[in-house]
């Protein structure tokens, strides 16, 4: 066993407690452990153990710390499916879900996230939303969806960047322009929503 592989073992067992703290995460993602590294015996990785622990801050912190809320255990089975949809970190499992879906360009997943009820507009590391990661990535019709469904194109990431600047890609640009009109013919839209209500670490 290396170094990396003990450590992200250990990491794990710091949220496999009765009350793992995050000072103690951090010191372990300092030290090289590897946030979505999975158990040999059934693929739990430490997201999923504090989703079942219904340790909710210590979810909210790794899903900003960037765990993978999509990965699979053995059971097949992804964070979200291992507790109820009606437990209070549900919400916000879904929504980073959706960022990670957008960027591994999987517009199946992403549709059934929205109907599970995920904040199209969610903003996660970087500020970043869906709809700016599908335009970075020029996934067109992820980026056509999204408009679809109300994506916000004036939010910003927290370097005052919107999804306009993130793509020189001309049919891209075309959507976000149509997009931009459309709106711009509604007298007032109100506010989506872009966070849940508490505040992500």
């Amino acid at each position: 066993m290396d170094y990396n592989q003990f450590i992200s073992i250990s990491f794990i067992d710091a949220v496999n407690t009765a009350f793992p703290k995050i000072r103690n995460l951090k010191k372990l993602l300092i030290e090289g452990a590897n946030i979505n590294f999975q158990t040999a015996e059934n693929g739990t990785t430490a997201l999923m153990m504090a989703v079942e622990g219904h340790h909710d801050r210590i979810v909210e912190y790794l899903l900003a710390q960037g765990a993978n809320p999509l990965l699979k255990n053995h059971g097949n089975k992804i964070a979200s499916e291992l507790i109820s949809r009606h437990s209070t970190i549900y919400p916000i499992l879904k929504d980073f879900e959706l960022l990670f879906a957008t960027m591994n360009n999987d517009l199946p997943t992403i549709k059934s996230i929205i109907t599970d009820g995920a904040l199209v507009n969610f903003q996660g590391m970087g500020g970043y939303t869906a709809l700016m990661i599908a335009v970075e990535q020029n996934y067109q019709e992820i980026v056509e969806y999204f408009l679809h469904q109300g994506a916000d194109l004036l939010i910003t990431r927290t370097d005052g960047q919107t999804a306009f600047g993130l793509t020189t890609d001309s049919e891209i640009l075309l959507l976000l322009e149509w997009a931009k009109n459309l709106s711009n013919e509604i007298q007032q839209v109100p506010q989506k929503n872009t966070h849940r209500f508490f505040a992500i670490l």
